[in-house]
């Protein structure tokens, strides 16, 4: 009954104060509203009091849970409990309770402040207990996730497997949305890092306070948990400050004890995620053909910064690499040795793919080429295994030939081409010659891509732990606006000449759906004849 009067009394509390958005059916565009009580100026100092009575109301539902289960772990459970009544043990009830306390926290996220329909900022206190609510709740969220762990749904007792959190798809998602909030901090972070001024408690209290809670929850429930949200965490081990980077990388060492295939293929997720998210933010190009110098000159600095992300990006890949350690990969016919074939394998699928889940065209051919300069950081683990190498040649030349009989092969660009030629060199190849009809700088590539038909689960878009898709980066310039890396005045420079011509002609013509192809990308190329 005191845990239903605390619920009751938090969830009142943090549902008047909830920013309010709502979605334009006609264009998409997203409103926020920000509630009348962040308005009311006798309302200010009971805000702060309310974030702390939230935090202590978390703290005792989860303090009851673990009371609970205690007690009915260390009781004689000679009856077992009945699967249809599981709902109603008092764990199970404590568990659904807190658990949908903690969802409430998290939709206490602010929406960017462009969302506000009188253009102003959020106010001060807002974004305070917002912040303050979801750091906690990310720390809660995950104490509550290794406490009632995913694999005690396969325990031999009735009770254990009632128990699991299971459903945990919204705390995930919640903790991943809190993690990208402080995205800008942890980078200010790695900045400051060299400067023994600028660091301090406050920097290292902020890198434990967002890592260390993924860091229990992810080795308590390593073998199954969400990829996606592990990918998110990895791709702070560098760019994050010092801190960071050390907590990171006693997860990758704990997690690696644990199960090194695991390890591998969250691995490949937070390359894609990063590549993904590269890729689809690559600024825009002048849509003048005569831009001002001023248009130009802002151009140049968004790329700059982009081709600084990618570099960036290398090292992350360089450092992620480093974790597996060369002595897990002994043995040609060792398990790990199979799923890192596989690894490759399915890297290189997706730097040959051309589905756009964000579009409804296709990409150019080659467009993911440079995915391969983040794979070929991998290249060290595998190039001296004969075996595993011959297989990866014989993939990629039957991916190259078929992409060398597209239609529009003469639109690939130079760069991407580079990236090829570039990781068959790394994998200990000799550069081959390959006469594009574009001209540009060659750019060092490597890239790395997983096969499902090999088996190994890491790279899909979803899994069975991941309801949502992933989204990643990519490299130096990417043929989003490959042109405008060349010539800012470049017409052929649009955001839309990454999609595939023959794609867009046929986008336009027929009006008909079509059903989503969700083999495409795991299938090999069609064999020549």
């Amino acid at each position: 009954q005191l845990c239903g009067n605390i619920f009751d009394g938090m969830k009142a509390r943090l549902k008047e104060r909830q920013v309010i958005t709502t979605q334009d059916e006609d264009n998409g565009s997203v409103h926020a509203e920000v509630p009348m009580i962040w308005k009311d100026e006798s309302q200010i100092e009971s805000h702060s009091i309310v974030a702390r009575s939230v935090m202590s109301a978390l703290d005792v539902l989860l303090a009851n849970l673990a009371w609970s289960r205690e007690a009915t772990l260390t009781e004689d459970w000679a009856d077992e409990m009945e699967e249809e009544n599981a709902d109603e043990h008092i764990v199970v009830k404590q568990r659904d309770q807190l658990k949908n306390l903690l969802i409430m926290c998290f939709e206490q996220s602010l929406p960017n402040p462009g969302c506000l329909d009188d253009g102003q900022a959020f106010p001060d206190e807002l974004e305070e207990f917002a912040d303050v609510i979801q750091a906690h709740a990310c720390s809660v969220s995950a104490d509550l996730r290794s406490l009632l762990r995913r694999e005690f749904e396969h325990a031999t007792a009735s009770h254990l497997r009632a128990f699991a959190l299971t459903e945990d798809e919204a705390l995930a998602s919640g903790s991943i949305q809190y993690i990208q909030s402080k995205d800008s901090d942890l980078q200010a972070l790695d900045r400051d890092s060299d400067d023994e001024e600028e660091g301090g408690e406050g920097d290292r209290e902020l890198a434990v306070q967002v890592f260390l809670p993924f860091l229990r929850n992810l080795t308590a429930n390593w073998k199954v948990c969400s990829r996606r949200e592990t990918g998110c965490v990895l791709a702070h081990i560098t760019g994050s400050g010092g801190d960071a980077t050390e907590i990171l990388e006693v997860m990758g060492r704990k997690a690696k004890q644990i199960d090194k295939i695991r390890l591998l293929e969250t691995q490949m997720a937070c390359l894609r995620l990063m590549f993904d998210d590269w890729f689809e933010d690559e600024p825009a190009e002048p849509e003048s053909d005569r831009p001002t110098e001023e248009e130009v000159d802002a151009y140049s600095e968004l790329a700059d910064k982009h081709q600084a992300r990618f570099q960036t990006m290398k090292q992350k890949a360089s450092r992620l690499s480093s974790l597996m350690g060369i002595a897990h990969f002994k043995g040609a016919r060792s398990k790990i040795a199979t799923t890192l074939l596989a690894f490759f394998k399915e890297g290189i699928r997706y730097a040959f793919s051309i589905d756009n889940p964000h579009e409804d065209a296709d990409l150019m051919p080659g467009a993911r080429l440079t995915f391969l300069h983040l794979l070929g950081k991998y290249a060290g683990w595998i190039k001296k295994n004969r075996q595993s190498k011959a297989a990866i040649f014989d993939d990629l030349d039957e991916r190259e030939d078929h992409l060398r009989q597209d239609p529009e092969f003469d639109d690939v660009h130079e760069d991407d081409l580079a990236a090829l030629r570039e990781f068959r060199h790394v994998m200990g190849e000799p550069k081959k010659v390959v006469t594009p009809t574009t001209s540009g700088d060659e750019h060092s590539v490597d890239g790395e891509d997983l096969t499902q038909a090999t088996g190994f689960t890491g790279a899909s878009r979803t899994d069975g732990n991941d309801s949502d898709s992933m989204n990643m980066t990519m490299t130096p310039s990417s043929s989003k606006a490959r042109a405008s890396t060349r010539s800012v005045a470049s017409s052929a420079g649009s955001i839309r000449s990454r999609y595939s011509k023959s794609s867009l002609t046929q986008a336009s013509l027929s009006p008909l759906p079509e059903g989503d192809d969700e083999d495409s990308e795991i299938s090999p190329p069609p064999k020549r004849i």
